[in-house]
């Protein structure tokens, strides 16, 4: 069984550090991405562009409907 395992910061929250706070949070990132690494359990990582740059494909009626931006439709959030 393989996972998707996605990290992320608000964008508020990313320009509120401090550079040398920003630079320690990649650093504890990268070396958890290691130890991932280390122990087969990481295949591959990229860094995502912007949520300002994001659209939302659906299949609707046979075609794909383009939504401009990130889009959440609240009937198909699952709650863990």
């Amino acid at each position: 069984m393989k996972f998707i395992c996605l990290g992320f910061i608000a964008k508020s929250t990313q320009q509120s550090l401090s550079e040398e706070a920003g630079q320690q949070m990649m650093e504890e990132c990268f070396a958890y991405d290691d130890e991932l690494r280390r122990g087969g359990h990481l295949l591959g990582g990229e860094a995502l562009q912007s949520a300002t740059n994001a659209v939302t494909l659906r299949i609707k009626n046979g075609s794909v409907d383009v939504t401009e931006g990130p889009y959440s439709d609240p009937r198909h959030v699952v709650n863990a």
